[in-house]
């Protein structure tokens, strides 16, 4: 016997409490313990809360781990066969972010989880790049609050190839945000490196590197360094293309006290 619809749906509910309230996802467990075995090896199952029975028994160092691992590893390992017909029922299921993201909490590597999640949207939307999957599954560890896996697969994605290069730049640009917003001093000193790096990079995208110029400036007023954040600023004005937004050239010349053109 497995979970009850509406047993999936509160437990997807909690996922986002997981970090702050590991108790509230392990008291939901506990209730269930008898069917837990079933529930991760449920074929299709919900990913999603497979992923979170997973971590949460991890997490929680439980004696339930290992046998739920091995009851989950072959539904996980199924799903690029199972992906091929790419019906639109499956996917509300089994949406690939989501068992990358059960095959890493059932302990497999990163670039063997990206693979499992580039099935599905191999099926689903075409080829992607690897570094575009690991960001999807960043974005979906995003939405449930999972920060360290967050930053981990942002981490991943920026040395990964991606179909589209301006992705590419996104993810730069992110993975810098996380690590100034969570990374020690080192970790912030390697993020604005790395903005720099893309601001310079006149092959990059420029609305990210107007973005990285924008949070390169914002840093140097923090740190009192007027001049090198004007100098950003002005960079960043530069690249903008005043025709088509001219609100970012407004908020630009706010930033520097200077009036727009007459």
């Amino acid at each position: 016997m497995t979970w009850t619809q509406s047993d999936r749906q509160t437990f997807a509910d909690l996922l986002p409490r997981h970090d702050e309230a590991p108790e509230e996802v392990m008291a939901f467990l506990e209730a269930r313990r008898s069917v837990l075995t079933a529930e991760v090896g449920a074929d299709p199952g919900v990913d999603q809360v497979r992923a979170g029975i997973l971590r949460a028994l991890r997490e929680a160092g439980d004696a339930d781990l290992e046998v739920c691992i091995a009851a989950a590893l072959p539904v996980l390992r199924a799903f690029p066969e199972q992906v091929k017909a790419a019906s639109p029922a499956l996917l509300q299921r089994r949406h690939p972010s989501w068992v990358g993201l059960a095959a890493l909490e059932a302990g497999l590597s990163i670039a063997d989880a990206a693979e499992l999640a580039a099935a599905g949207f191999r099926a689903f939307t075409g080829p992607q790049g690897i570094g575009d999957v690991l960001w999807a599954m960043a974005e979906a560890a995003d939405d449930v609050s999972w920060s360290l896996r967050h930053s981990e697969l942002l981490a991943a994605a920026v040395r990964a190839d991606f179909v589209d290069r301006s992705q590419h730049d996104q993810v730069r640009l992110l993975w810098a945000l996380d690590r100034l917003e969570h990374g020690d001093d080192v970790a912030r000193s390697d993020a604005e490196a790395e903005l720099v790096s893309l601001a310079d990079d006149v092959e990059a995208d420029e609305r990210t590197r107007i973005h990285g110029l924008w949070v390169l400036a914002a840093r140097r007023r923090l740190a009192a360094d007027e001049a090198t954040a004007r100098r950003y600023l002005l960079a960043a004005l530069a690249l903008v293309d005043e025709a088509e937004e001219p609100d970012t050239a407004e908020r630009i010349r706010q930033a520097l006290g200077a009036p727009g053109p007459s």
